[in-house]
């Protein structure tokens, strides 16, 4: 064992994740990035572990991140103090996402967002965390943010008259929102750095009914153009998220259980009514012939991504083996708001184009 991993597993053992059993997808780890420590010198760099309340253990504070040395676990900033975002913020159990804004392996920013569903925009400059911006608030809504944080960035061209053709970035952010009586929702929202408005849930886009038996009713234009104009949307599942979603090439595809019979476990048993849903990133419609379809599974269960050639499948793996459920990944394209292709491995992955996952990035 290295020096700074023992450092690592003394820290965690007197700060313990927290032991209340409920199912979430969190990493137990602290999450690693870069960091610019001189500003007169940008090639300078340093590797940073960046913790949350969850893994503090800090049940009983508000809010609290702090980042610390890679090798040394020496602090080197931390912020638990948010009076000066004149809100408050309430316990990070959502394990947060690093923004990295122009791919070059140097974190920009990081976004959290806290239990009770305020999300926040805090920058990071070469000595650590600036002050937190509130981006986002869905804490009217009763849900609880216990599920990662995840980030996506697209690429889209904009067409000014005096200066021609300029590619811009898009921040998505990914949530699940949980709540006790009508299992969880799945919200998704942009955001610019440069913004300055309030996200809620009213302002986005509600694509929970596209058809009774998940037949999509299909995209008009003015729908279309209504979710362009949009800040985001949102699902209500009515049902438990048993998978962390994951991307692939622009489609959003995770596993969720009806009638959980162990709210408190990712465990799915036999009886359990699981089904895979698939849906398109930017106006979470339908990608395949439907937008939800069951599947059998049972036990703890993730989603990958397999090659044969230059074919792309997508399997269901847990304890045992993994069994393939999509024979023929598609990806979304930019001929038009609803068309798709198959994703080949030669194709794989466009992660700014296509809006995929950073992690994602070099993965093939």
């Amino acid at each position: 064992m290295t020096w700074n991993k023992l450092i690592w597993g003394i820290l965690l053992l007197i700060s313990p994740v927290f032991s209340k059993a409920e199912c979430h997808f969190n990493t137990e780890q602290p999450l690693l990035l870069q960091l610019a420590v001189a500003s007169t010198a940008p090639s300078a760099t340093q590797k940073f572990a960046l913790s949350y309340n969850r893994l503090l253990g800090e049940e009983t504070a508000q809010a609290k991140v702090e980042l610390r040395d890679a090798e040394s676990a020496a602090l080197f900033s931390h912020l638990s103090d948010w009076a000066n975002a004149g809100v408050h913020a309430d316990l990070i159990m959502a394990e947060p996402a690093i923004l990295d804004q122009n791919l070059d392996g140097i974190a920009d920013a990081v976004y959290v967002v806290d239990i009770n569903g305020r999300v926040w925009f805090i920058a990071l400059s070469a000595s650590g965390f600036s002050s937190p911006v509130l981006i986002a608030d869905f804490s009217a809504e009763g849900a609880k943010f216990t599920q990662p944080l995840q980030l996506v960035q697209a690429a889209y061209n904009v067409d000014y008259a005096s200066i021609g053709n300029i590619q811009r970035v898009k921040v998505s952010l990914v949530l699940i929102a949980s709540y006790a009586d009508t299992g969880d929702s799945l919200i998704l929202f942009n955001h610019q750095p440069e913004q300055d408005w309030l996200v809620t849930l009213h302002d986005l886009s509600d694509r929970t009914e596209l058809g009774l038996d998940d037949v999509d009713i299909g995209l008009t234009d003015s729908v279309w153009r209504d979710l362009q104009q949009s800040p985001g949307w949102f699902i209500q599942l009515g049902s438990s998220v048993r998978s962390k979603p994951q991307v692939y090439a622009g489609v959003v595809y995770f596993v969720a259980v009806s009638n959980v019979s162990e709210p408190s476990s990712c465990e799915i048993n036999t009886s359990d009514e699981t089904k895979l849903f698939a849906i398109h990133l930017h106006h979470a419609g339908k990608v395949y012939a439907k937008r939800s379809w069951q599947l059998t599974a049972m036990g703890k269960v993730t989603l990958q991504l397999n090659t044969t050639g230059e074919q792309l499948s997508l399997s269901l793996v847990n304890d045992t083996e993994p069994s393939e459920i999509i024979s023929e990944v598609l990806a979304i394209t930019e001929d038009c708001f609803d068309c798709t292709e198959e994703l080949t491995t030669s194709s794989f992955p466009r992660t700014l184009r296509l809006a995929t996952y950073m992690t994602e990035f070099g993965a093939w």
